[in-house]
């Protein structure tokens, strides 16, 4: 039994390390592997929550997906998630999705919730945002919300699409100006702190 409580604590004390001491040296700005380890299940374990708004611009749709962690400890998000539009029935679109261009940053996420959230009003604060472009679309039905999956496999959300009245979408949907029947295309982003856009 001596040796089972040995290779125990063996084991237990580097693992700590790897978890306690990247974020004591680093600060949470530099991205360790106890970070990511941590960091995954942090966000698998913790309840994510995301809304996404839009407005129309020259036939297109912009908009962006906030999120805001309501479990009992921070997570972090970095990358790009990737990102389906549900039409009235949660039957997914036919829309051609790619990820644009940029850097990842680390996003960490405190606890925090929407509270009186709508999209006229400055971005909940403790959350994260991912922005995307959406053109052409010529079905019946358009978009009353998101199927976001995390990178990595970290789990899949649906976000509703609020509008600026602060009621949720409903059929036929939110849907861009139909410019040409030969498809659909929508660029996301990565995922940002809110705080960074006041």
């Amino acid at each position: 039994m001596p040796g089972v409580v040995t290779g125990a604590l063996l084991v237990f004390i580097p693992m700590c390390g790897e978890f306690i001491v990247p974020n004591i040296l680093g600060g949470g700005r530099f991205e360790f592997v106890g970070n990511a380890i941590g960091d995954t299940f942090a966000s698998a374990q913790n309840w994510l929550e995301a809304r996404a708004n839009g407005q129309g611009a020259t036939g297109s749709i912009l908009g962006a997906i906030f999120f805001v962690n309501r479990g009992g400890s921070s997570c972090g998000l970095r990358g790009y998630p990737a990102v389906l539009l549900l039409d009235p029935t949660g039957a997914i679109l036919d829309v051609r999705v790619s990820a644009a261009q940029g850097d990842e940053p680390l996003v960490v996420l405190r606890p925090g919730g929407f509270g009186e959230w709508t999209p006229l009003t400055r971005p909940p604060v403790e959350s994260a945002y991912v922005t995307y472009d959406w053109l052409n679309w010529c079905g019946a039905q358009g978009a009353v919300g998101f199927r976001v999956s995390l990178p990595n496999g970290r789990g899949t959300l649906d976000a509703p699409f609020i509008s600026h009245a602060a009621t949720v979408v409903g059929a036929p949907g939110a849907k861009p100006r139909c410019d040409a029947p030969d498809g659909s295309f929508m660029g996301v982003g990565p995922f940002h702190f809110s705080d960074d856009v006041s």
